[in-house]
């Protein structure tokens, strides 16, 4: 640690590390929950805005994860950080959505906006390895 600055920048990655547990446990006791529903069954109201949140603030939380690396320390392209806001708000917006879509297509939903993620991740650190290189 060189520097005040790399130390907090530490500590909030240390932060998010957290908050990534904790999200991660709570999508994986809504995936169990969803499963052990009859088929075609919907998560109650607060259950299903627990799970939106829960996916759309681990989404953020990588992000910033992502953002306080070394490796990521330069600024991001503009759109990658937008197209990662735009799917967490997505996840965030199927809260809305409460009866009208059964358990398992709400967790096929987060699964690929995850799945999602991770191209856009991968476009960013080559972004930065490119402008490193100049």
């Amino acid at each position: 640690m060189r520097t005040n600055k790399h130390v907090i920048q530490l500590r909030f990655w240390i932060a998010l590390h957290f908050l990534l547990f904790l999200g991660i446990g709570i999508l994986g006791v809504g995936a169990r929950h969803g499963i052990a529903l009859p088929p075609g069954g919907s998560f109650g109201a607060t259950e299903q805005w627990l799970i939106c949140f829960a996916g759309a603030g681990t989404m953020l939380v990588i992000m910033g994860i992502a953002a306080t690396s070394e490796r990521h320390i330069s600024p991001r392209s503009g759109w990658v950080w937008l197209a990662q806001v735009a799917i967490a708000i997505f996840i965030l917006s199927l809260g809305l959505l409460t009866s009208r879509i059964i358990a398992t297509a709400l967790l096929l939903v987060l699964f690929f906006c995850f799945v999602g993620q991770t191209p856009l991740l991968l476009i960013n650190q080559h972004a930065h390895r490119r402008i490193a290189e100049i």
